[in-house]
């Protein structure tokens, strides 16, 4: 799994919460748009099922 400091404040330790580790960091700059992508469905991930669940 790939995070990073736009994820919430509160991620890093969810993540770690649930037994994951950290193998590996690093420092980037990276070219982030002013204005947020939207939803993951509105950028090309899953589309809801017509059950309301969100897997494919």
């Amino acid at each position: 799994m790939h995070t990073c400091t736009l994820d919430g404040p509160a991620a890093l330790a969810n993540y770690q919460s649930r037994g994951l580790a950290i193998y590996k960091t690093e420092d980037a700059d990276e070219n982030v748009p002013d204005q947020p992508l939207g939803a993951w469905a509105a950028t090309g991930g899953p589309a809801p099922t017509t059950d309301g669940d969100r897997r494919q």
